[in-house]
């Protein structure tokens, strides 16, 4: 499983790169690529940003929902998948 399947999900559902959260983040390209990748670490003002980003979209998500989660579900082995 790839690290922050959710996230993925949601950034798939419209469309978004890598590239694209980089610019909502403020970092580049490179740097929010290894963090989406887990070789390095989200900050907490990254996570708000994401987040607040979906949410103006108009997602119903949550920091925990994009970031944390998947986590917690690879350790139950439960299957990843993204609630709409």
């Amino acid at each position: 499983m790839k690290p922050f399947p959710d996230l993925r999900a949601v950034m798939a559902k419209y469309g978004l790169t890598s590239e694209d959260l980089a610019e909502v983040t403020g970092s580049c390209y490179a740097t929010f690529n290894r963090k989406l990748n887990m070789k390095r670490e989200f900050t907490f003002s990254e996570i708000l940003a994401v987040t607040n980003y979906f949410r103006e979209l108009g997602e119903d998500c949550t920091a925990e929902s994009l970031f944390f989660n998947w986590k917690l579900r690879r350790k139950e082995g439960q299957a990843s998948g993204y609630r709409a």
